[in-house]
């Protein structure tokens, strides 16, 4: 899914799609300047909850409400929305300022290595979105250094794919390939447990609703 660069204007709604415009691009989300998300192409909108296990620690994701699937959506970006996840226009009223741009730096260069017996481990810390399902076990970093045991490994590479920021990577050792789970395209409104920190940030597919 492409993410193209921020349209001009000052906030002002987005065009909808002709169907031509849709059968062209497929799916993508297009930032528009200083306003919403603008989501192309029938992408599955849905909420999902992160579930915490009996000791505290986010375990599993849970999809939860699902929304009817629409050629096009306008989610809210400024957070300021009375409709969240969906735009209602107040970033015009607020003025928002829509001028944080991620890191085009590659995701390695980005990372540090952590090489375990069986797997290496990959962290590009700035990218974290504080969902913690790296904390559980020991931590990921521990499980990849003890991946020599099958249980410890099978955590491991499922804590890095629940990870919904993209910081966390493990790597088969001997091919080194990465190891990731297939997603269809989609877009996740993460809820976080009560209390829990929130970044905002956009991905798979959460405001307690950021983007996933």
């Amino acid at each position: 899914m492409n993410r193209e660069g921020e349209e001009k204007g000052e906030g002002t709604a987005p065009a909808k799609p002709s169907w031509e415009e849709i059968q062209k691009y497929g799916q993508r989300i297009r930032v528009c300047k200083n306003g919403p998300y603008q989501v192309f192409g029938g992408i599955p909108l849905s909420v999902q909850r992160i579930v915490l296990d009996k000791d505290g620690f986010s375990s599993e994701w849970r999809e939860e409400e699902k929304f009817p699937v629409q050629d096009q959506y306008i989610l809210c970006r400024c957070g300021r929305s009375g409709t969240r996840p969906f735009c209602d226009g107040i970033h015009k009223e607020i003025f928002f300022m829509g001028t944080e741009h991620a890191s085009r730096e590659p995701y390695i260069s980005q990372s540090k290595e952590y090489a375990g017996p069986d797997l290496v481990l990959t962290d590009a810390e700035i990218l974290c979105s504080v969902a913690k399902f790296c904390e559980r076990a020991g931590g990921i970093w521990k499980l990849t250094l003890e991946s020599a045991n099958k249980e410890a490994r099978e955590i491991a590479i499922r804590e890095a794919a629940a990870c919904p920021s993209g910081r966390l990577v493990v790597w088969d050792k001997m091919t080194q390939t990465p190891i990731e789970p297939k997603f269809e395209p989609s877009i996740g409104l993460v809820e976080y447990p009560p209390g829990r920190f929130e970044r905002p940030g956009l991905g798979q597919g959460r405001h307690p609703h950021h983007l996933r």
